[in-house]
């Protein structure tokens, strides 16, 4: 047997990657670390949801042309469907520490996998990315001209988001989970729902630290 350590040394050297980083990709996280509980997972889920680009959501559906319980009860309605589907994906996460591209090789196969999901995991990170940093970069920019009385260069905001994503994502479930903790009271208390069916392949990714299926489910959909 070896240590978590030296796992994560040996996968580092295999891929070449600097230290610091989430090292374990297609490779299964060990039980040592599955420590994450059900209020992490809450944070997460519940912080991805409630952000402008998801509120957007709500505003566009009521614009398009649904009453306002109308679109209360479709956007609820899809999340709860979204989220029966999400939760099958979780579970594997949670049981044997493996990532999305992995698990969906039990449906896809193994050459499906690097394809079907991948193309469609790539289509919908590519969108929700741009369009979450560019939603939110718009109400920072709305917020800082007014304070500051001068014009503030939406690009130079984005890029700023963007990269601020990409450090955490870099520096993998650690940095997420503690940021997570951060943020969500502020989003609380600054904002007041969202999207799932695009997140089903992340899934597992986010409850490979988990500890249990109940701190899974309980995180999960009290946080839906």
């Amino acid at each position: 047997m070896h240590s978590v350590i030296e796992i994560e040394e040996k996968i580092r050297q295999r891929y070449r990657q600097p230290k610091g980083v989430e090292q374990f990709g297609i490779e299964p996280v060990p039980t040592e670390l599955k420590t994450v509980r059900w209020h992490d997972i809450f944070a997460i889920i519940f912080g991805f949801a409630l952000n402008p680009g998801s509120m957007l959501v709500g505003g566009m559906a009521v614009v398009s042309g649904l009453s306002f319980w109308g679109a209360i009860g479709a956007i609820t309605g899809g999340i709860l469907l979204a989220t029966i589907a999400y939760t099958i994906t979780a579970t594997v996460g949670v049981d044997y520490g493996l990532p999305g591209q992995v698990s969906m090789r039990m449906v896809y196969g193994l050459r499906g996998a690097k394809w079907v999901p991948s193309f469609l995991r790539t289509i919908a990170s590519t969108y929700w990315f741009a369009y979450q940093t560019v939603a939110g970069s718009l109400a920072v920019v709305a917020i800082l001209d007014r304070w500051t009385a001068t014009p503030h260069s939406l690009v130079a905001v984005s890029v700023t988001f963007a990269v601020l994503q990409a450090i955490v994502a870099i520096i993998g479930y650690d940095s997420l989970k503690h940021l997570s903790r951060i943020a969500l009271p502020f989003k609380i208390l600054i904002l007041s729902a969202a999207g799932s069916l695009t997140m089903v392949t992340d899934s597992a990714d986010f409850c490979r630290y988990t500890r249990s299926r109940t701190d899974m489910w309980w995180g999960t959909c009290s946080a839906k």
